[in-house]
């Protein structure tokens, strides 16, 4: 009579000595507690590395980024909601197995210090249009909570054009019009204008300047049947016409409303979803 075969507790070892066929069941078992056991966690490293090129992605695409780690480009590197890549960073590049994530941007400088720190581009204005002086308008592209947006910064001297300035390249103009209160100077009586961010990429400015008719006399008509007090109460019988005269004298009352184009235009805190 033999004695039965305790098998190794450790599963890494060979298998002991079996009755034939035994061993190859040793096997077979080892291997398949080896092909279900959890794969090992992959610890997180980080090192810096530089953006060389961005994809703004697409409908279903999230945008991603190309870094140079050390002289190899590695691209689709996923980017974090709230950072806006800009080629020339250096981030913090994360790994974790074979995945990377740009995860944020190494600040180099103080964003005063450079007036195009932070994404900043200078707006080539339209004719007639000027940068007031310490204030150029400026504008850059942005990432705030996973979708792009448009800032715009910057006080212009008003030139009375239509538009604001030169298209702007596809990648900063929004899938539908945008229109957008901004701030004016007071002159001529007006608080802010309206000015429209279009698919084509300019912005055009509405309500610079108006001006009411000439003639501002107006009448009211009292019918037959109303019941009115206009220096008397009149029941049926004819109509009470009466005029209100705003002139120096008569009853034309001739004025006009006119609002003056103003000066200067405020682009500071002005911003938009594309």
């Amino acid at each position: 009579m033999t004695s039965p075969i305790q098998p190794n507790v450790d599963p890494s070892q060979p298998p002991v000595s079996a009755p034939q066929g035994q061993g190859n069941v040793d096997d077979e078992i080892r291997q398949l507690a080896t092909a279900l056991a959890p794969e090992p966690v992959t610890a997180m490293s980080g090192e810096k590395a530089v953006i060389s090129a961005i994809s703004l992605g697409g409908s279903g695409t999230p945008p991603t980024v190309t870094v140079n780690l050390g002289g190899i480009l590695i691209p689709g590197v996923a980017i974090e909601s709230n950072y806006t890549p800009q080629v020339g960073d250096t981030v913090l590049l994360l790994r974790q197995g074979t995945s990377y994530l740009a995860s944020m941007r190494i600040t180099a400088q103080s964003s005063k210090s450079v007036n195009t720190e932070g994404g900043w581009t200078q707006a080539t204005l339209a004719s007639g249009n000027g940068h007031r002086s310490g204030s150029a308008v400026m504008y850059r592209r942005v990432m705030d909570n996973g979708c792009w947006k448009m800032q715009w910064k910057g006080l212009m001297d008003y030139g009375n054009t239509s538009l604001l300035a030169s298209a702007l390249a596809a990648d900063f103009r929004p899938s539908e019009s945008r229109p957008i209160a901004i701030a004016r100077s007071l002159t001529g009586g007006m608080p802010t204008m309206r000015l429209d961010f279009d698919t084509d990429g300019t912005a055009t400015f509405w309500g610079a300047t108006f001006s009411t008719p000439s003639d501002g006399s107006h009448t009211h008509g009292l019918g037959s049947s109303d019941v009115r007090l206009s220096g008397y109460l009149s029941q049926a019988g004819t109509d009470l016409g009466h005029s209100h005269g705003l002139g120096t004298s008569g009853s034309g009352g001739s004025h006009t409303h006119d609002i003056t184009a103003p000066p200067w235009l405020s682009l500071n805190g002005v911003e938009y979803f594309l």
